[in-house]
């Protein structure tokens, strides 16, 4: 009996050296018994979003001194140096992003976002989220940039209309496992898409706000074995810090669209808020330490991109195969300005709206113009301006439409205006309103003047917007209204241009054409 005990004992201590070395052969199944035998890990998820296409560094001015952030070739050298070092040590790195890759550059636009792609191919994203902005040039373009791309677009609430279905570019998540770490990252975009998008970009879809969708998809994936579910929403802060009350289970909402910059991460119950800004001026980092499988520990942390990083000959090579006729298109001189032209304000008219729209009303030949604050993309610097200075501020590839609105028209349109943060720019008129002491929803428009006169309601007035704008974009469908519509086929870039060409070199001064009484 003795005997027979000790013959099993080491028949036993065989199969165990045996299986161990099976683990050690094959190294999956090694990483698997590591993982789940000591059962403790380390992961990282490094995270970037609303990207816009900036390839270049950006370039700000402080007094005499010039300082870079951004650009993929710093990016590409930080993430690189963290993947190096987090996976030497046996942790799990992802790379993910929160949508809006593309738009906003000549890089990003006149590649349709395949520069962009490519990019995020070298670098090994894992997983991206859809943006509203990637619908910009049509589902046509968000198609052939799922095709080459190497990573999943997630997103679980766009459907076809009258249908439960989803494109097929936009899967509701993917389950990626490394080193035996299972982790979800499942996408979401806002519902608002409709009125972010011109119609033509998004037909034959529909942009889900139900909740209860997110809900099922993340008990889904539980049930499916994940250790940790990450959600890629292009939301924004706000509605990202709703999502986490509404929704439980997920560890990490990766957010964007609002372009925050969270330098520490938000708590909302057990899901950990995060965000980066834009235009790739910092790369996030959120760790998780797992033991038996659970969270017992969780940090974040921001890394601007700035030249301590390190440049990249890879990422070069690859920008500078669709450079040449960028460059020589962009690099083109337009003008000088004596003066800053900025696009923000606190309350009220910017300086770069009136200017813009100063040009679109002497370009279209009409009595007042109209521009979206959203859509002016970037300031206007003092000194020499290129093409691509100016493409920078206007993007988007928006065309002049004319028609004929009201007065009565024309003061709905400026009351919604000064009720909500997608607020206008004007030119040739100026509107007098009081803000109530009740708070928000309290400004009363007052009196408008146009071209020096009184607004009269019954008049009908020449006006210019751009075509976003004219399709109801932002939420202002009244223009939709309009008579005698006229599209010119001009966009409003080509105005700008024109306008900066003229003026050079521009010395203009600032007016309030919104002015409280």
């Amino acid at each position: 009996m003795k005997f027979v005990r000790s013959f099993l004992g080491i028949c036993f201590l065989f199969v165990s050296l045996g299986w161990i070395w099976g683990c050690y052969e094959k190294g999956s199944r090694e990483e698997k018994f590591f993982a789940y035998s000591f059962g403790e890990s380390e992961v990282y998820i490094l995270h970037t979003n609303d990207m816009h296409g900036q390839v270049r560094p950006l370039v700000f001015r402080r007094g005499d001194r010039r300082e870079l952030f951004g650009g993929w070739e710093y990016l590409y050298s930080c993430i690189r140096r963290f993947r190096r070092e987090h996976s030497s040590g046996g942790e799990v790195v992802f790379l993910v992003d929160g949508g809006d890759i593309f738009q906003g550059t000549p890089e990003g636009n006149l590649t349709r976002g395949r520069m962009m792609v490519d990019l995020m191919n070298l670098a090994g994203y894992d997983a991206v989220a859809l943006g509203n902005h990637e619908f910009d040039y049509g589902q046509g373009v968000v198609e052939s940039l799922d095709r080459v791309a190497d990573f999943p677009f997630v997103c679980a609430n766009i459907f076809k209309k009258e249908s439960d279905s989803r494109p097929f570019y936009a899967r509701p998540y993917v389950i990626l496992e490394r080193r035996g770490i299972r982790v979800a990252f499942l996408g979401w975009i806002t519902p608002m898409v409709p009125i972010l998008v011109q119609r033509s970009g998004i037909e034959g879809l529909r942009f889900s706000s139900d909740f209860s969708i997110l809900q099922r998809l993340v008990d889904e994936v539980r049930r499916r074995g994940v250790h940790l579910v990450v959600l890629l929403s292009h939301s924004g802060y706000r509605a990202d810090v709703e999502l986490a009350r509404r929704v439980s289970g997920i560890d990490v909402i990766i957010g964007g669209h609002s372009h925050t910059l969270l330098r520490r991460s938000r708590m909302v119950g057990k899901t950990v808020i995060v965000q980066v800004g834009s235009r790739g001026r910092y790369l996030g980092r959120v760790r998780f330490s797992l033991r038996g499988g659970r969270v017992v520990e969780r940090d974040y942390s921001v890394f601007s991109i700035t030249p301590k990083w390190g440049k990249s000959s890879e990422v070069r090579e690859l920008v500078e195969r669709y450079s040449p006729e960028i460059e020589k298109v962009m690099s083109a001189y337009v003008g000088e300005s004596r003066v800053f032209l900025s696009r923000r304000s606190e309350r009220g008219s910017s300086i770069l709206g009136n200017f813009l729209c100063d040009a679109m009303r002497e370009l279209a030949g009409v009595e007042v113009a109209f521009q979206n604050r959203f859509g002016i993309r970037a300031d206007l610097p003092k000194g020499r301006i290129t093409f691509r200075e100016v493409y920078q501020v206007a993007p988007f590839d928006n065309t002049l439409v004319v028609m004929e609105l009201t007065g009565e028209q024309i003061l709905r349109i400026l009351s919604r205006s000064l009720h909500q943060r997608a607020c206008l720019d004007v030119s040739g008129l100026v509107c007098y309103y009081r803000s109530s002491s009740r708070g928000r929803g309290g400004n009363r428009i007052t009196r408008v003047y146009i071209q020096g006169k009184p607004l009269e309601r019954r008049r009908l007035y020449r006006v210019v917007t751009n075509s976003f704008v004219a399709e109801g974009g932002d939420g202002y469908r009244t223009f939709r209204e309009g008579r005698n519509r006229r599209n010119t086929y001009l966009d409003h870039r080509e105005a700008l241009r024109r306008y900066i060409r003229k003026r050079s070199p521009i010395e203009y001064k600032f007016e309030q054409r919104f002015r409280e009484e």
